[in-house]
């Protein structure tokens, strides 16, 4: 470090030196109280010299650096090519103002706004929660009632499910004797003349010889075609049997409290697992925040 000399022959007193300082009030003071020293003796070389030695070592403003101080809130500034905003660092407690990287800015709403949603998506779940558990309390009042009718319909599907087989067993015995006859299909207006002709449910002969003309074949051949118009309504009878046994069954299954219970419990369980899994989302996200909040991760991207 350099130092001025003084002789002591230009003032009184003994000599003394200035080492120079990085700080302007320091450096203001020391070439207050040289020149005190001085006195009126000092030639104005001496005094330019002195002044010159101490402010040249004082630095200009430092420019913008990633983190570093800045003054004037929601002023932007590149920094290494990256955009930057004087404001808060929202992954701190300070409230001084720095430059702040975008990004982390843009992390930091992408979380509050998880935090949100987060808020009211435990709401919600809180809400549905309590709903499905008053549901529960009731079905669990209403066991001994509900098992009751649920077995009346247990029947009713057993029922129906016997008379779709035995339509279906009847149905290929018919269309077996049909076949037997001659007849493999039959043309749609049969059924309708025939279902005209069994207004009675009988047929005369003669209905069996109108018949026959209608549908350009023998008389022989009219109970044949009559078995196989028969064999596809059995079809139909057992296609709505079986459809009836399904919907008893699950009229049944509704009315069973244990199954509507499980159910309810399912749902609990599922909003429960929603609410975690949007908790493990939020800390997720703040974690990102805190890394791209950080000084050393903004000033790397500054350097870059």
């Amino acid at each position: 470090m350099s130092v001025v000399e003084f002789p002591s022959r230009i003032c009184e007193g003994p000599p003394f030196s200035i080492a120079p300082s990085f700080e302007k009030s320091y450096g203001r003071n020391v070439v207050r109280n040289s020149l005190k020293f001085i006195g009126k003796g000092a030639t104005l070389i001496a005094a330019t010299t002195l002044l010159m030695a101490t402010t040249a070592v004082i630095p200009a403003e430092a420019a913008n650096t990633a983190g570093g101080r800045c003054t004037k809130a929601n002023a932007k500034a590149k920094i290494g090519g990256e955009s930057f905003v004087c404001t808060k660092n929202p992954a701190v407690k300070s409230t001084a103002l720095v430059w702040v990287w975008a990004d982390c800015l843009l992390a930091n709403r992408t979380y509050l706004k998880s935090v949100e949603d987060q808020k009211a998506l435990e709401e919600t779940a809180a809400q549905t929660t309590k709903m499905l558990l008053l549901d529960i309390e009731g079905l669990k009042s209403k066991v001994a009632a509900n098992e009751a009718e649920a077995k009346t319909w247990d029947n009713k599907a057993a029922e129906y499910k016997a008379k779709s087989l035995a339509d279906n067993a009847k149905a290929v015995e018919l269309k077996a004797s049909a076949a037997a006859g001659g007849i493999t299909s039959v043309e749609s207006k049969f059924k309708t003349n025939l279902q005209v002709a069994l207004l009675d449910n009988k047929l005369s002969s003669a209905e069996i010889t109108q018949l026959a003309t209608a549908w350009s074949t023998t008389a022989d051949k009219v109970p044949f075609i009559i078995e196989f118009i028969s064999a596809e309504d059995r079809l139909k009878s057992a296609r709505s049997y079986e459809l009836g046994a399904k919907n008893a069954e699950r009229k049944a299954a509704s009315l069973r409290s244990s199954d509507l219970i499980d159910l309810k419990n399912r749902q609990i369980r599922s909003a429960e697992s929603n609410v975690a899994l949007g908790k493990s989302q939020v800390a997720s996200l703040k974690a990102t925040r805190s890394q791209a909040c950080s000084v050393s991760v903004m000033k790397a991207v500054s350097q870059r």
